[in-house]
C-alpha cells in the first residue's frame, strides 16, 4: 500500500546514489521515483544490519535539538550512525551535541566554523561510514518505527 508514501516522502529520504531517492521504513529500504515504489529490499542482510548514517546540520535549533535526537535514538532499527554537525551555533547546541555523544556511542559530533547548510552536510559526509546516508534538519522529528 502507498498510503504512507505521500505523507513520508517529503521529509524522509535517503540518498543512496545508484537508485536515487530511497525511503527507510520499518526495516525495509524502498527505492522511490515520483512517489512510486520501484523496488523494496530488506535492510537486514545476512544477519547483519546495514548502517544508515544520519547527518544533522546544527545551527540555532537549541529548543528542538533534544527532541530531534531523542526521536532518532528511539528507533527500533539500531544500526544508525547519527552525525551532529555543530556549524558554530551561537546557542548551547554544541554542548547538547556533546552530551548526546557521551551518552550513546552511535552519536558522533563535529564542531566546525560556520559555513552554512551545504558545508555542514559535506562535513558530515566526510566522516559518514554508513552504506546509506540520510539528511535531517535539527527541528525535524522521526516517527518511532
Amino acid at each position: 500500500r502507498d498510503s504512507w508514501l505521500g505523507y513520508v516522502l517529503p521529509t524522509i529520504s535517503v540518498f543512496c546514489g545508484v537508485y536515487g531517492t530511497c525511503l527507510l521504513y520499518s526495516g525495509c529500504l524502498y527505492h522511490v521515483c515520483c512517489r512510486k515504489v520501484l523496488r523494496k529490499e530488506f535492510v537486514r542482510y545476512g544477519g547483519m544490519d546495514k548502517i544508515v548514517s544520519i547527518i544533522l546540520p546544527i545551527y540555532g535549533v537549541e529548543e528542538y535539538l533534544a527532541e530531534c535526537v531523542d526521536s532518532l535514538l528511539a528507533q527500533t532499527y539500531q544500526a544508525l550512525e547519527i552525525i551532529l554537525v555543530d556549524d558554530a551555533s551561537p546557542d548551547s547546541c554544541g554542548d547538547i551535541c556533546d552530551a548526546y555523544a557521551a551518552m550513546d556511542n552511535r552519536v558522533r559530533v563535529i564542531h566546525k566554523k560556520n559555513g552554512g547548510l551545504s558545508d555542514a552536510r559535506n562535513a558530515g559526509l566526510d566522516i559518514a561510514s554508513g552504506e546509506y546516508v540520510f539528511f535531517l534538519d535539527g527541528e525535524d522529528l522521526f516517527c518511532r518505527q
